[in-house]
């Protein structure tokens, strides 16, 4: 039995995340569906489950998620670093939910996410650098990491619900 988060208006945008389908797979459908060259092909997308070497905890099994949905990551958490966010006591997207968020969101307006920005996942690698997913300069989905104090006025993480 999946529980699916109570709607509200701060967070109308609801999405699922299926444990037998990975980070990585995610990323073969996004591929799939918007093709090859919209995906910039570098270590961190080709490895995003493995390379996740610390990451807030999640429900147990298949679950849903709730969250404020938009192009850009919240804008009352922009400009904020993972050293900042993650100790507040909230629950912010790791990397398979904004990939799965992004795929949806494309199939369904035919646009990208973080046009301006990035959003900053509540997630480490093992070098202890924050991952974070946004459009590279060619217009490709594109996930790396980056400094954990790294900030930004189009930078921040994006708050879900269970």
């Amino acid at each position: 039995n999946t529980k699916v988060p109570e709607y509200s208006e701060e967070f109308p945008v609801l999405d699922y995340v299926d444990r037998d389908i990975t980070g990585n797979q995610w990323i073969e459908v996004y591929k799939k569906l918007f093709g090859e060259d919209m995906v910039f092909d570098n270590y961190y997308s080709k490895n995003i489950d493995s390379e996740i070497h610390i990451q807030q905890t999640r429900p147990i099994g298949n679950y849903a998620y709730s969250h404020k949905g938009g192009v850009e990551p919240d804008a009352v958490h922009l400009n904020h670093s993972y050293d900042m966010f993650s100790v507040d006591g909230n629950n912010y997207m790791v990397p398979t939910e904004g990939i799965v968020f992004a795929t949806r969101y494309c199939f369904e307006t035919g646009d990208m996410l973080d046009v301006k920005g990035v959003t900053h996942f509540h997630a480490l690698v093992s070098d202890d650098k924050t991952m974070y997913m946004g459009r590279n300069g060619h217009g490709m989905l594109s996930v790396g990491c980056g400094n954990r104090d790294s900030r930004g006025i189009c930078y921040g993480p994006r708050q879900v619900n269970f």
